[in-house]
């Protein structure tokens, strides 16, 4: 049976996507395990890294490995601090105002130690 996804939908025009829907077997229950399991590996089946992470501290080291990663730099402990103090984990934030931050905010202004080394603002 052929199966339509509407990509964009505006008063004058429609975008459609036109896919064959793949059997499946069917399942009266899938665990949560399972699905997280199958959904692991689509991701690392798409390329993505998969890791171990158990703790909140272990959470925060990786953010900050791949801010660094995505944005060509290296924050200082201070600067790291700053960011993520100010800018991601901020007492004055409240739930929505960080998930606001992180689906909107594409940049942030910090202080650098050395402003000279990296004059660019910093995307989230």
């Amino acid at each position: 049976m052929d199966k339509f996804n509407v990509i964009a939908e505006q008063q004058s025009a429609t975008v459609m996507s036109h896919y064959e829907a793949l059997p499946r077997e069917a399942k009266e229950y899938e665990s949560e395990h399972a699905l997280e399991n199958a959904f692991i590996h689509q991701l690392t089946a798409q390329g993505y890294e998969r890791v171990n992470i158990t703790t909140e501290a272990a959470l925060i080291a990786n953010l900050r490995e791949q801010l660094n990663r995505l944005n060509g730099l290296t924050l200082s402990n201070s600067e790291w601090k700053r960011l993520f103090e100010q800018h991601i984990a901020s007492p004055q934030m409240t739930i929505e105002d960080k998930t606001e931050r992180i689906q909107r905010k594409e940049i942030v202004n910090i202080k650098m130690d050395n402003a000279g080394r990296w004059s660019k603002a910093e995307p989230i």
